[in-house]
């Protein structure tokens, strides 16, 4: 019984972890067009060719917000649209996302798990 009631307590609080953590990426999500990058800004795409954009309309220039590609408009410094990710787009700064579900039956304890035969 006492275990049931902290697994249950587990999965409780992963799904307000995820849940909390998909409100942030929507948040997130939901800003980025709202951003000001301005020309100089580390965030800009130096290289277009190195991750095979097309060349940026005339007065526009690439960003990587959030592990995103944008077009920003170089005279108001704000993101006109946001790319959809591709295959090859570069992983290392996208934000971390939620774990999946913990299932019923998975030993929440390593050692646990160890110390049991298998049914």
């Amino acid at each position: 019984m006492e275990i049931e009631r902290e697994a249950r307590e587990l999965r409780r609080e992963g799904a307000e972890l995820r849940a909390a953590m998909a409100r942030e990426t929507a948040i997130r999500e939901a800003m980025l067009p709202n951003r000001r990058i301005a020309a100089h800004s580390s965030l800009v795409v130096p290289d277009p060719e190195r991750y095979a954009l097309p060349v940026a309309p005339t007065g526009q220039f690439y960003a990587r917000l959030d592990g995103r590609f944008v077009l920003v408009d170089a005279a108001s410094e704000m993101v006109v649209s946001i790319l959809e990710p591709s295959v090859g787009d570069p992983g290392n700064d996208l934000p971390a996302r939620p774990l999946p579900d913990a299932q019923p039956g998975v030993a929440l304890d390593p050692a646990v798990a160890i110390a049991q035969p298998p049914r």
